[in-house]
């Protein structure tokens, strides 16, 4: 009699009979930095940037740095925007030139970097969960035009979910579902926070959005000032030098890539939805009138993701060791002379910005140290400013005590006026924030009240 056969063994004790070989881990990548050293080089250059930067843009002191000294101080000025009539500033800001500027924008550069990741990253899955609510929160705590850039995103997300089938698309609604639900509570908890500073129910991202897109045309932001549509391009190059053309040619560049490589575009698909945020917050901001360079900040990391992929496709053509080829036929130390002048040049360019702006905007920051020397300052005193008052840094530059005013010049608009008095030390609610000031317009008007005669000024 034969003996019995065995059953054939399952694929999981085969596996166990026969583990499999571990996978090669791909060669370090050289000159690769680690994350761990990339943080502290970053964090070193913002340290440098919060120290040394000067306040380039008004908005930062009159929005920012005032009401934070109000609070903290119990005096400040007050721009129209604090008003609890229009309330277009939130009580419940995100954080602290854009790395360290004290501006909304700010904060949503930050998220943006944070959402743009979480999207990015598929391993493990996907993370549109993560991803929505990082827009949300840069959307709502910091600028709500800054969710555009996840539109690209969202976009990939809801293709891929109509493609392949009916469990795909349930699994990615709860994705987006639980991403919504995360986001509500970043609603609510900006609601809640400016309904009680403005004690009125207030919804700021909304009111943000009310004025500046639907407002009349004796509103809204273009009777501040309208620029070219090429006010952008020349702000980016200044900022940016070679990393805006970069930015600018990843999509060329990766089609040629594409017809070069004769592989179909479709194989890059996830390298378009990349490459799209830049381009659309570009052409979006570029169709405005009303210009500021503070604008960009939000799609910063979006640009720094575009002149990384070109500079990828160049380094990787640059490297292309074929005789058969024009480039292969260059001689590598000319290529290395090439991509560290090129490199080099850059961060020339960059240290050259970086002085030009601390030598021509920090003086408002030299201007009153004087008064903090003893004797100079007299408690109750006041600092007058005229036409030039957009250059004063803010109410921290002043010695206890004393307080900015301003006396009539040539300066036709709508200056700040002051919060209500509040309790020394901060122990109780800031009237500032829930009493509507007087003489306040949303159409830049000039209100005589503001001034104060020169006598006044000591």
């Amino acid at each position: 009699m034969p003996p019995p056969t065995m059953p054939p063994a399952s694929p999981s004790e085969g596996l166990a009979a026969r583990p499999a070989k571990p996978k090669k881990s791909p060669p370090p990548t050289p000159f690769a930095m680690k994350p761990i050293t990339a943080l502290w080089v970053f964090l070193l250059f913002n340290t440098l940037a919060a120290l040394t930067s000067p306040i380039e843009d008004c908005d930062e002191t009159f929005n920012y740095w005032e009401p934070t000294h109000y609070l903290a101080h119990s005096h400040g000025l007050q721009t129209w925007e604090y008003s609890p009539v229009y309330s277009i500033r939130s009580w419940a800001p995100g954080v602290f030139r854009a790395s360290t500027a004290f501006l909304p924008s700010s904060f949503a550069m930050y998220t943006t970097m944070l959402g743009m990741a979480a999207f990015i990253n598929w391993r493990g899955g996907l993370r549109t969960a993560q991803g929505v609510f990082w827009f949300a929160v840069g959307g709502v705590l910091g600028w709500p035009f800054s969710v555009a850039l996840a539109a690209p995103f969202l976009a990939e997300e809801g293709v891929l979910a109509l493609v392949n089938g009916k469990e795909a698309l349930v699994a990615a609604s709860r994705r987006l579902l639980k991403g919504v639900g995360s986001s509500l509570l970043v609603v609510l908890a900006e609601f809640t926070i400016s309904s009680t500073f403005y004690r009125r129910p207030s919804l700021v991202p909304l009111n943000i959005v009310l004025y500046n897109v639907f407002s009349p045309p004796h509103k809204g932001p273009n009777i501040y000032g309208t620029e070219p549509w090429s006010f952008y391009i020349r702000n980016l190059l200044l900022n940016f030098h070679i990393f805006l053309p970069l930015a600018l040619l990843s999509l060329p560049l990766f089609i040629l890539l594409k017809v070069f490589s004769r592989q179909p575009l479709a194989s890059g698909l996830r390298t378009l939805v990349f490459i799209s945020p830049f381009y659309l917050w570009l052409a979006i901001f570029s169709a405005q009138p009303h210009k500021e360079e503070r604008f960009m900040y939000p799609a910063y990391p979006a640009l720094a993701l575009n002149a990384a992929i070109s500079l990828h496709i160049l380094l990787a053509a640059l490297g292309h060791s074929s005789p058969r080829t024009l480039i292969g036929r260059v001689p590598a130390g000319l290529k290395l002379l090439l991509v560290l002048g090129t490199l080099g040049t850059s961060i020339a360019l960059g240290f050259a910005r970086i002085y030009g702006a601390y030598d021509a905007f920090s003086a408002p920051l030299h201007t009153y140290e004087p008064l903090q020397s003893p004797g100079v300052a007299v408690p109750g005193a006041s600092v007058c400013l005229g036409k030039d008052w957009y250059r004063f840094p803010s109410s921290y530059f002043l010695p206890e005590g004393m307080k900015a005013k301003f006396v009539k010049s040539e300066f036709r608009g709508l200056l700040p006026g002051e919060f209500a008095n509040g309790v020394e030390g901060g122990s109780k609610w800031w009237p500032g924030t829930w009493t509507v000031p007087e003489g306040m317009n949303d159409e830049n008007l000039e209100d005589v009240g503001k001034y104060v005669s020169p006598p006044f000024c000591s």
